[in-house]
């Protein structure tokens, strides 16, 4: 990691700290490059404002969850059950390192602080339940596509719910037994949707609900605008280098008054190749199919 990497770096783990003890409104920019023992000239050569440190320090938190999802996803050695446990346990412990920041997070209401963070915090909504839809998937193979949306919306729910009560309760018994717990609950829920075959939501009415952008064009272009801000957000940019230049030639093609589908096509494969095991990328790959497949 270069220097100046490493010091957005710093710059973000000392504003987690002073933000989780003091809260986002009561710590100043002073404050934070008081931590990193820097002027605060300095600060802005990393980020305009305090309010986009916070949206960093949130995009940075989704990448590091996704990529360790996403290396639990590629180990063949598991099972397809292992895996969901081994993943719903990192959630837990993801959540459980950055507890003094959510709870600060859901503590001072930090919604509509800005658009761009509100539209990532719907992004990372529609990433976990295009995630767990993935697992259902892989969990099921035999599960109706039907009834894919119904049992994600659910297990999303119960896994957020459940890791909330460690949020409140540092001491609980039930860390270890969250995972194989929820398993077993979406067994008897899968096993009721198919005795009973009464799916509430379809995959039109899901988009609906998520607010989705009805045109797939316009839809994609949206998510991988979102994705190549994200990524110039990392603190290894050389790592992310082929993903963001993928990524910008297919904006630049989706640009295009008449997009080329075979140039469209290659780019796909491209990212499909590189990226089909990473669950950050899971949601840009169905929608660039389906925006294929529509043309």
């Amino acid at each position: 990691m270069d220097t100046m990497n490493e010091k957005r770096k710093l710059i973000i783990d000392v504003a987690v700290k002073l933000f989780s003890a003091k809260g986002y409104h009561s710590t100043s920019v002073q404050e934070i490059v008081d931590g990193c023992d820097m002027a605060k000239g300095s600060f802005y050569n990393y980020f305009k404002s305090k309010e986009e440190l916070l949206i960093s320090i949130f995009k940075y938190f989704h990448e590091t969850m996704s990529s360790k999802l996403a290396e639990v996803e590629k180990d063949s050695s598991l099972t397809e059950k292992e895996k969901y446990i081994n993943q719903i346990n990192i959630q837990i412990e993801q959540v459980t390192i950055n507890e003094d920041f959510i709870q600060m997070f859901i503590r001072e209401q930090m919604i509509h602080i800005s658009e761009e963070l509100d539209q990532f915090i719907h992004f990372v909504r529609r990433d976990s339940l295009d995630f767990f839809g993935g697992k259902v998937r892989r969990l099921y193979p035999d599960l109706p596509e039907e009834y894919i949306v119904d049992s994600a919306i659910i297990l999303d729910s119960m896994v957020k719910q459940y890791i909330s009560i460690l949020l409140f309760d540092k001491n609980s018994e039930i860390r270890e037994d969250i995972a194989p717990f929820l398993l077993n609950r979406l067994d008897s829920i899968v096993e009721g949707f198919l005795k009973h075959k009464d799916p509430l939501l379809k995959a039109i009415q899901f988009g609906v609900c998520m607010n989705r952008e009805p045109d797939t064009k316009k839809r994609l272009q949206s998510m991988i605008a979102l994705q190549i801000v994200f990524i110039k957000n990392q603190p290894d940019e050389n790592k992310n280098r082929k993903k963001l230049e993928v990524l910008s030639e297919i904006q630049r093609e989706l640009g295009e008054d008449a997009p080329k589908k075979i140039v469209l096509e290659s780019l796909l494969l491209m990212l499909n190749n590189r990226e089909k095991e990473n669950s950050a990328y899971s949601s840009i790959i169905r929608a660039f199919q389906e925006y294929l497949a529509e043309g």
